[in-house]
């Protein structure tokens, strides 16, 4: 049985990122995720520049800042 807490994929593989990439190959859409993650980030970035113009600091740039930590721990 397992522990709650322990990950079904031993921390070494997670660790590796060209084992990682492999995983990231084999699924169906992997020619898109670089296309997605590009538009991500520029939506992202855009979306801020945009709110920093607009001087919306406490709804806009939060929201975006969260969407970029997103972005950052995929």
């Amino acid at each position: 049985m397992m522990d709650v807490g322990t990950p079904a994929i031993p921390q070494s593989v997670m660790d590796d990122d060209q084992h990682t990439m492999a995983y990231y190959q084999a699924l169906p859409y992997a020619q898109r995720l670089d296309g997605e993650a590009k538009n991500f980030l520029n939506d992202i970035t855009n979306n801020l520049i945009a709110c920093v113009k607009a001087r919306d600091y406490s709804r806009g740039i939060t929201f975006w800042v969260k969407q970029l930590a997103v972005y950052v721990s995929l």
